[in-house]
């Protein structure tokens, strides 16, 4: 299970990227690699709360899966990166996978985490936008 404040922090990161994509710049086009490496990071951050979520949540829930589409489709990167993001995605996926193969707290205490450090990095993207 999700719990309502990851849920809550989770719908915060979804804002924050939709607003990223609303200002007209794309972050994996810039030239800043910390900027593209940002986005790598909350590319794998996604694909691991998509495990994380699925497992407990609802097996066959495709909401992170989707979430990651669209981010990919407000950011339009250029091929290599979307490349890179999706093998990230999979790749934090397939961890999560090996190293929590049941529902239990340490999932659900793992979600929370990896949901905070999602919003930290999408926060500190949105400012560096705004400044």
């Amino acid at each position: 299970m999700i719990y309502p404040r990851t849920r809550n922090i989770l719908i915060a990161i979804m804002l924050l990227l939709a607003q990223l994509g609303m200002s007209g710049h794309a972050y994996s086009q810039s030239n800043s690699g910390l900027e593209r490496d940002q986005l790598l990071q909350i590319a794998g951050i996604m694909g691991a709360v998509h495990y994380l979520h699925g497992q407990c949540d609802g097996k066959g829930t495709q909401t992170w899966r989707d979430n990651m589409r669209r981010l990919i489709e407000i950011e339009q990167p250029a091929p290599e990166v979307r490349q890179t993001m999706i093998e990230r995605f999979n790749a934090k996926y397939e961890a999560e996978r090996k190293r929590f193969p049941k529902c239990n707290k340490k999932r659900a205490a793992e979600a929370a985490r990896l949901a905070k450090e999602g919003e930290r990095l999408t926060a500190e993207m949105v400012r560096r936008l705004s400044d």
